[in-house]
């Protein structure tokens, strides 16, 4: 039988051999803890980076060490799930890299290695179900919001403030189906931003009455 492999010899580079000895530095404990935290029904594809640089950031390695293993690890476990890659022969794979490339202590950390890469049932069918959310219309990737103030001066006297007025500015980062991305603002007032609240509310509230009445409700968040 023919084994399946991402063609780590053929298709990396020295960028690839960097991040995946810096993952290899954390040691098994560290890899074990990474694997429990990260490799569920999200994987890697649908995680926010940051979500999960928040989590490696736990382990106390510099910024540039956490981008580094999120880049090598996110690419191994998206390359098992995309070409159904099983986790003995990725972890195979990843022995001969490592002894060609003369990259030590791959053996002691093989182990927890696979637990890492080991592609979650859930998230297969995950994967499966999330593109039936994709339309089209953009989606909504993040909001964000700055707070402002207005000061209201006396028409009189210009160094006499008479009020402050809290503003909100919102952005709503979307994405189309291509991953193009562009930002859409407005701001609103405090009246306004509280009507929003509850018009959001009463969505809410009808959001949860759906899914109580689908018996194939799929929780995507």
């Amino acid at each position: 039988m023919t084994r399946k492999k991402v063609g780590l010899l053929e298709l990396t580079g020295e960028e690839f051999q960097k991040d995946f000895e810096k993952l290899l530095s954390l040691g098994s404990p560290k890899i074990t803890f990474l694997a429990r935290k990260l490799n569920n029904e999200k994987g890697f594809e649908f995680r926010d980076d940051e979500e999960a640089r928040k989590v490696i950031s736990k382990l106390k390695v510099s910024n540039e060490v956490a981008q580094s293993i999120l880049k090598v690890s996110k690419f191994l476990y998206n390359q098992a799930s995309e070409k159904n890659i099983s986790p003995s022969d990725l972890i195979l794979e990843l022995k001969k890299y490592s002894k060609v490339k003369n990259i030590k202590h791959f053996d002691i950390k093989s182990q927890s290695l696979k637990q890492l890469f080991t592609v979650n049932k859930e998230f297969k069918k995950f994967k499966n179900r999330e593109k039936y959310i994709e339309g089209v219309l953009d989606n909504l990737e993040s909001i964000s919001c700055v707070f402002d103030f207005r000061h209201v001066f006396n028409e009189k006297n210009e160094n006499d403030i008479e009020a402050i007025i809290p503003i909100l500015i919102i952005r709503f980062r979307l994405k189309d189906d291509h991953d193009n991305k562009k930002t859409f603002s407005f701001q609103v007032d405090q009246k306004n931003f509280l009507k929003m609240l509850d018009i959001l509310k009463g969505y809410e509230k009808k959001l949860n009455s759906l899914k109580v009445t689908s018996a194939n409700y799929l929780n995507l968040v």
